[in-house]
């Protein structure tokens, strides 16, 4: 069982790692959207979950167990938007 001490340290590291990796999606969307990228969110109609499943298989497959980690933030965001989708409202 980590102590009290242990466990903060812990839950600061998890923070600073979900803070820097958030840093790095919002970079990459927000670029995307600026060169025109949109309709993620639209809900309604269901292409877009195929189209994001889609592109994130696509990325996965790029990534290719870890030759490309630039993958990373990609997947990171399909797998956002997915679960924007998906599960947030449910």
């Amino acid at each position: 069982m980590p102590t009290k001490d242990e466990r903060e340290k812990e839950y600061i590291a998890l923070g600073s790692l979900v803070s820097d990796f958030s840093v790095a999606m919002r970079a990459k969307l927000f670029s995307k959207y600026e060169e025109g990228k949109r309709g993620w969110n639209d809900d309604s109609d269901t292409e877009v979950i195929d189209m994001l499943r889609r592109s994130l298989a696509v990325h996965i497959l790029k990534y290719n167990n870890g030759e490309d980690p630039s993958q990373l933030v990609d997947i990171g965001n399909y797998i956002a938007m997915l679960w924007n989708l998906e599960c947030r409202g449910k």
